[in-house]
């Protein structure tokens, strides 16, 4: 990338950064609830997500971003700071991913880092390229669609439980077939309006 790096010292990493109107504290709060983070990743089937404790994840997901749609099950150690969550893989090849969470000048911005210097450190590298995860940049595109909506659903009331219980837990193939069907509905609905209105003026 010809972009400067987004942490100092980083030799094999991927990254997005994701500019929001959310306030930066929103933001964080927001990227707290880690599962629906990660289950907003469109290319993560996630089978199982359990915190038996605040820094822990145990979590089993299907990757369909990678050549053989590889499987992770892993645990996941969880650093708090104070703009930034750390998500330390214990298995697999990507060492960890970080969120960083910034204020910009339209509000605040979210950037996310893989990082997998560990690589080198790996004696058995032969199936390194079935386990590059490759949704980085969907999932971006994916959190910066929701963050937009997110900015404004919010203060529906019980939206949050909504979206947590029911919304989020589909699958994302789910979610997409939910979505056209609203849209679709919406779009039939306001054509009936308009078809209606112009009768009555007849």
């Amino acid at each position: 990338m010809d972009e400067p790096l987004p942490r100092p010292g980083l030799t094999d990493a991927a990254w997005i950064k994701i500019v929001t109107r959310l306030d930066p504290q929103v933001l964080l709060d927001f990227c707290y609830n880690l599962e629906r983070l990660y289950r907003l990743n469109p290319y993560l089937s996630i089978e199982y997500w359990m915190m038996p404790a605040r820094n822990l994840i145990k979590a089993k997901w299907r990757n369909s971003s990678t050549p053989a749609e590889f499987t992770l099950e892993s645990e996941i150690q969880v650093t708090y700071r104070q703009n930034e969550i750390r998500l330390c893989c214990c298995s697999g090849l990507k060492k960890e991913t970080s969120l960083i969470i910034e204020p910009h000048e339209q509000g605040s911005s979210l950037t996310v880092i893989d990082d997998y210097s560990s690589r080198a450190d790996r004696k058995d590298s032969s199936n390194l390229p079935e386990q590059a995860d490759r949704s980085l940049q969907a999932w971006g595109a994916a959190l910066k669609s929701f963050l937009f909506h997110y900015n404004y659903l919010r203060k529906i009331p019980a939206i949050e439980c909504v979206i947590d219980r029911f919304w989020i837990r589909l699958s994302p193939m789910a979610r997409r077939i939910i979505y056209l069907l609203v849209v679709i509905t919406v779009f039939e609905l306001v054509l009936l309006l308009v078809l209606t209105g112009v009768l009555l003026l007849k």
